[in-house]
């Protein structure tokens, strides 16, 4: 007697197909949110912590002014993490999970001290289906920190606060 073949065949094959492929398409987007609201979370704590970095600069070596090169503030206290962690763009712009960081100064034109600042985090990718974040987000000199609510519309001092 001769032996049987045995393994599946081309119709269990593609029912095992069909049902991964299901269930990619219901996973993968989920996935790819979850990263989005991951980012925009460590956008937020980036601001709050750039206001305070702001705020000991303002106070110790910037005597009363402001920084406009995120070289010069230290963003993370207690040496957990420093500007290393970032992917510099130039003096005023890094890159940290999915987000461009910002620093703009406002300079008086008579002094030209800089005795206000904002920051604006916007996502490195604001379209499509590899974008890194739903919303901007923006903070100044108050420590307030707002948003625009859109992935593309850049937030300012008059901008809904984040709850």
């Amino acid at each position: 007697m001769g032996q049987r073949a045995t393994g599946f065949s081309l119709t269990e094959l593609l029912i095992v197909v069909a049902i991964i492929g299901i269930i990619a398409a219901i996973a993968i987007p989920n996935l790819l949110n979850q990263r989005r609201q991951a980012n925009e979370v460590q956008a937020r704590i980036t601001l709050r912590k750039l206001y305070s970095a702001q705020e000991k600069y303002a106070q110790g070596p910037g005597k009363g002014n402001y920084s406009n090169n995120l070289n010069q503030l230290p963003l993370f206290d207690s040496g957990i993490c420093c500007l290393g962690c970032f992917q510099p763009l130039d003096q005023s712009q890094i890159v940290r999970s999915g987000y461009r960081l910002h620093l703009f100064a406002r300079k008086d034109p008579i002094t030209k001290n800089s005795t206000r600042y904002w920051a604006v985090s916007r996502p490195a990718i604001p379209t499509g289906i590899s974008r890194t974040g739903n919303d901007m987000f923006y903070v100044d000199e108050t420590g307030i920190l707002r948003h625009s609510g859109s992935s593309t519309v850049w937030p300012d001092e008059n901008s809904e606060p984040v709850r």
